[in-house]
């Protein structure tokens, strides 16, 4: 199998190295992959085969309603990458979750209970766009309870791993 072309473009001084993947998709999925998301979402995870050759743009990751029209300032514009580069998190605008706050008296929530909404990332390096659809249930309000979790431990001397048992 060959392997990708690839495209540089360099420009001068302060702007942004710029390698773009052409012709091949590559393995990436998206977390949460369920059906479903609270209406008080806050990350979306972007997990890569491998790492990006470049910052992902924001500018390519849009949030459609279920009519096909963006949700506007639905995201920060603030990507964060993990040290090897193959997980993004996406983080939806927080002051748009929070209640009482200036961008969701504003502009409301980004999610609402009973809507499908669309996550697409067209960013050309990843040869083709991505697309989760999830339908949005109703906000999870209730506080973390650790005594609701079961924890499973490793035989003693093994090198298995310690095993939690979250709550659905």
């Amino acid at each position: 199998m060959r392997a990708p072309s690839r495209a540089i473009l360099n420009w001068p001084a302060s702007a942004a190295l710029l390698a773009l993947a052409t012709g091949a998709a590559w393995g990436a999925s998206v977390t949460p992959s369920g059906p479903d998301v609270a209406e008080n979402l806050l990350r979306i995870e972007l997990h890569l085969e491998r790492p990006l050759a470049a910052p992902l743009d924001m500018a390519h990751v849009t949030l459609l309603d279920s009519a096909g029209a963006p949700i506007p300032e639905a995201f920060l514009d603030l990507p964060l990458s993990d040290r090897d580069g193959k997980t993004l998190t996406l983080l939806l605008h927080p002051g748009r979750i929070k209640r009482g706050v200036g961008p969701n008296l504003a502009l409301g929530p980004a999610l609402h209970n009973g809507q499908s909404v669309t996550l697409r990332i067209d960013d050309p390096q990843l040869g083709r766009p991505l697309e989760q659809r999830w339908r949005v249930t109703a906000a999870v309000r209730q506080p973390i309870d650790p005594r609701q979790w079961a924890v499973l431990p490793a035989a003693p001397g093994s090198r298995q791993p310690l095993r939690v048992l979250l709550p659905a």
